[in-house]
């Protein structure tokens, strides 16, 4: 289209014909489809020569807000007019400040969309000044959003946007301003999540106490609900939607450092997972209706946790080494507990062993000690039911500067290893307890066994 425009003259003609349809209630929709398909088509040093026409179909678009047509338009638009001086400063002293007022208006009675979330997740990317000033009411507006919403889809998305309140405003010498609002923001959420805790498990855990701190927790409403299971689903939804954000907070890009606090998330996943369901299961309980609710809840917690275990290792890396020991620990328990019910909690199983494969990428496939790597393997059997008295397993390794061997012992550097578990007789029969549990169980168990000693390979294989 704008290969025919080849004249700023006509340019600024085909431009004001648009805003025409922008200034008519009647054609104002059509008239944004218009202008955000020309405007993308535009190369950005041509805007130049029209941006007092652009300048008005902004103002235009903005009484239009109430529309998903007009936040995809400035979703498109704003990124590609901030290239252009003349453009930029408008948009940074008027447009952006009003789509923010709009976003947050506490007047309005639709409930903010996913286009209008991104468009915000936008306006927080290129325009950092304006959405200082409004900080504090958009964090108080994504908060509400977050406490109220069921939409899994729509909760991933205000998770992304979140972590972009940090870099709200100036960010000082190296953006240390920023850095500092990660850092409060992260231990601000963290504290809320063991509020729950507390909420949720407080009378079958009373050792789970509060960390001593000075940073004040979310502004977040008390439960009121009287109903003992809505009570519990609604701290069970608060906390996970928390762990949620925390999850993004790690994993998402940050234009600054991320000083994390190992210990401080470790330990608050360690209390998201110290209530197995079997412990649940046998305890004595005076309230028996109020732990049976909690025990339909404590898997989904569960997972939640070693999701936000699998993002604090992608964002530290190595350093995850650091905590390994604790870390083997913490999943040892987790494989325990639901080693008491090999054919039960396959998606939890699932969440477990890639966590496992997770830290594997910085530990080499190796575990902490031998009595670690023991205990594991142990567990790691329950997901693989054999039927027959002797089976033997061969590993098949392809070591650099030699042929292929077979045997459990190889010599120099080891490329590639696989398993292979055969029988000397056709009878065999190897039961999956679950195929998809079963094949990351047998993954990991391929990864450890080369690391064991000798006495122990026969020990377990003797098993």
């Amino acid at each position: 289209m704008t290969q025919l425009v080849k004249t700023d003259e006509r340019l600024r003609s085909v431009t004001s014909s648009i805003n025409s349809k922008l200034n008519d209630p009647n054609t104002r929709e059509y008239g944004l489809i218009c202008l955000s398909n020309f405007i993308e088509e535009i190369d950005p040093g041509r805007l130049v020569a029209i941006h007092e026409q652009l300048t008005s179909a902004f103002h235009l678009s903005l009484k239009s807000l109430h529309l998903d047509i007009a936040h995809q338009f400035l979703a498109r638009a704003l990124p590609h007019c901030g290239k252009v001086p003349e453009l930029n400063q408008i948009l940074t002293s008027s447009i952006v400040p009003k789509i923010l007022s709009f976003f947050y208006d506490s007047s309005r009675t639709v409930r903010q969309s996913a286009h209008e979330l991104q468009l915000l997740k936008i306006c927080l990317q290129k325009y950092h000044g304006p959405c200082g000033n409004q900080r504090a009411n958009l964090e108080r507006t994504l908060l509400s959003l977050v406490e109220t919403t069921v939409d899994p889809g729509e909760l991933d998305i205000i998770a992304r946007v979140f972590p972009l309140l940090s870099t709200a405003g100036g960010g000082g010498t190296n953006g240390i301003k920023h850095t500092e609002d990660w850092k409060l923001m992260v231990t601000r959420f963290i504290l809320t999540i063991q509020d729950s805790l507390v909420s949720l498990y407080g009378d079958f855990c009373p050792i789970l106490d509060f960390e001593n701190t000075q940073t004040d927790k979310m502004n977040l409403p008390e439960c009121t609900e009287k109903n003992v299971f809505q009570r519990i689903s609604f701290y069970k939804n608060r906390l996970m939607k928390l762990a949620k954000l925390v999850e993004h907070y790690l994993s998402d890009p940050f234009p600054g450092p991320k000083p994390v606090g190992m210990k401080s998330i470790m330990n608050i996943i360690r209390k998201m997972m110290i209530v197995d369901l079997m412990s649940i299961l046998k305890s004595y309980v005076p309230h028996p209706r109020e732990y049976i609710y909690l025990s339909v809840v404590i898997a989904a917690i569960h997972q939640s946790a070693l999701l936000l275990l699998r993002s604090l290792i992608s964002c530290v890396g190595s350093n995850i080494l650091t905590e390994g020991a604790d870390f083997e620990e913490l999943l040892l328990q987790e494989l325990k507990w639901m080693g008491e019910r090999p054919e039960a909690f396959a998606e939890l199983r699932i969440g477990v062993y890639k966590t496992i494969l997770s830290y594997f990428e910085f530990s080499h496939n190796e575990l902490s000690n031998m009595k670690t790597l023991i205990a594991w393997t142990k567990e790691l059997r329950n997901d693989v039911q054999i039927k027959r008295k002797s089976i033997e397993l061969n590993f098949s390794s392809k070591v650099k500067g030699q042929k292929k061997k077979k045997g459990l012992k190889v010599s120099g550097k080891v490329e590639f290893m696989a398993t292979v578990i055969s029988a000397s007789s056709a009878q065999a029969v190897v039961i999956l307890s679950n195929p998809a549990v079963s094949v990351l169980s047998l993954r990991i168990l391929t990864l450890l066994i080369p690391t064991m000693d000798p006495t122990t390979h026969k020990e377990w294989i003797r098993l």
